[in-house]
């Protein structure tokens, strides 16, 4: 029996030894062996591949998802204020505080559906992101039934809805200006 301090590559790790698959083999022909090859199974040390190129996926679901999540929690946290007032006295300025807070939500969706999503077409992406609106609008005001001095409205649910829908909208307004630019500067 040999020690296990031996240098034999056998002895790294318990279990089979893969190589690569021939398609991976042929795609990286002049290798560094220092340098991580993506192996189809287990391997020893120089074959790990770090979390980034295994999930390329996982970075882009954050990097989309994770403004939405965190302008979400915003929303949580603002309707968890009591007696919170706008700063402004005007007819109906609570409405138009829905919409404008729930068009930047509209506008995070609609990019995040875009991105994970972007064989769909621009209406079902918008129907999506008013249906998302509306859900957590509905959820938000009965959140805030609960807060002292805020009041829950069927009214600013619908104010939340249409906010929504001005965001998926003004993204695709965006995203139309931005194809028109690259293909300028081309």
């Amino acid at each position: 029996m040999r020690p296990l301090s031996s240098r034999d590559p056998s002895t790294s790790l318990p279990g089979p030894r893969l190589s690569p698959s021939p398609e991976i083999a042929k795609r990286f022909r002049g290798f560094n062996p220092g340098k991580a090859l993506p192996f189809t199974g287990r391997s020893g040390g120089a074959g790990r591949v770090s979390p980034r190129e295994k999930n390329p996926h996982r970075l882009k679901f954050l990097k989309f998802w994770f403004p939405v999540f965190l302008y979400s929690g915003i929303i949580f946290w603002a309707s968890s204020l009591p007696n919170l007032k706008p700063p402004v006295d005007f007819f109906n300025i609570d409405k138009v505080c829905h919409i404008l807070e729930y068009a930047v939500l509209g506008f995070l969706l609609a990019r995040a559906f875009h991105v994970q999503y972007p064989a769909w077409s621009a209406g079902k992406t918008w129907r999506l992101v008013a249906l998302c609106a509306f859900l957590y609008g509905i959820s938000d005001e009965y959140h805030q039934s609960f807060v002292p001095g805020r009041e829950s409205a069927v009214f600013d649910a619908v104010a939340d809805t249409v906010g929504g829908f001005l965001g998926a909208y003004l993204y695709s307004v965006f995203l139309k200006k931005t194809r028109s630019t690259q293909k300028v500067g081309l």
